[in-house]
């Protein structure tokens, strides 16, 4: 903030205003990610290769996303169906041709800030400058809840639900929930 002398503001501020208002300092780190492509997959061994991972089919005309995203139903699974088969008396070879990473996770916003200042002490102990420093910080300032994958696995009964929140070793600047710190530093 330009507070302080030659600043914007407070530039004739004197005795306590002066020094409780001027002088602090800003840091801060925000980040803003799009959510992973995911693909949708079957969970049972009834189609093609009797392996779970199976892709279904998108059904054309019914929407991936509802109309109110939430955790309960991220997207719709009635998207999407087991692949069906040209001849109903062959139970076999046919891909489902659902594209691969066609459903969207939760995006992730990361705010990092710090605030702190430095006191200059003169103390009679020493012949040197003292300096006190009072920092605070915060780690996910806003709270945005770090939200985890959605089960994409579309014949489950969890299909399309968030069920947790992200883990810290799915990516390399996961955030948590927000969490301050307040410091203290005396250095002579």
């Amino acid at each position: 903030m330009p507070y302080g002398p030659g600043l914007r503001w407070g530039s004739t501020a004197t005795g306590a205003n002066k020094a409780l208002l001027g002088g602090w300092e800003f840091n801060g780190v925000t980040i803003v990610e799009d959510g992973f492509a995911l693909s949708p997959i079957l969970g049972d061994g009834s189609t093609l290769n009797a392996d779970w991972g199976q892709r279904p089919d998108r059904l054309p005309g019914v929407p991936l996303y509802p109309a109110h995203q939430t955790t309960a139903e991220w997207f719709n699974p009635a998207a999407f169906k087991a692949p069906q088969f040209p001849d109903p008396t062959v139970f076999c070879c046919r891909w489902g041709n659902a594209a691969r990473g066609s459903i969207r996770g939760p995006g992730l916003i990361g705010t990092d800030w710090a605030l702190w200042k430095e006191f200059r002490l003169k103390t009679p102990l020493n012949r040197e400058d003292t300096l006190l420093q009072f920092r605070w910080e915060n780690f996910n300032a806003l709270n945005h809840p770090p939200l985890g994958e959605p089960n994409t696995v579309t014949d489950s009964s969890l299909a399309g639900q968030i069920t947790g929140l992200l883990g810290t070793f799915l990516k390399a600047n996961a955030v948590t929930m927000r969490r301050m710190e307040f410091t203290v530093r005396l250095q002579f």
